[in-house]
């Protein structure tokens, strides 16, 4: 198909831009979806976290469905690293 370089060129712009628009379009939903994913995570973790703070076990782990339940066990665990480390006021040289 022959088309006039005046018409070609509205094609070209008008492809380009409705390319550009679905592109902007999609990262924008994926970075709402990214932003939700990391939210839950950070939440659990902080919940773990305390959770291990306040002497809980790791099996008191009250989320049952990943990714909740992995993020609640991080947290646990690095509160529970962080628990027993000494600080520095702790620590004493003899």
């Amino acid at each position: 198909m022959n088309m006039p370089n005046s018409q070609s060129s509205r094609v070209i712009k008008t492809a380009t831009w409705i390319g550009s628009t679905l592109g902007r379009w999609r990262r924008r939903r994926a970075s709402k979806k990214d932003d939700a994913f990391v939210q839950l995570w950070k939440s659990a973790w902080q919940e773990g976290c305390e959770a291990r703070l306040s002497g809980a076990k790791q099996d008191a782990n009250p989320k049952r469905r990943n990714p909740q339940k992995a993020a609640w066990l991080a947290g646990w665990a690095w509160a529970d690293t962080t628990d027993r480390a000494p600080t520095a006021t702790q620590t004493t040289t003899d």
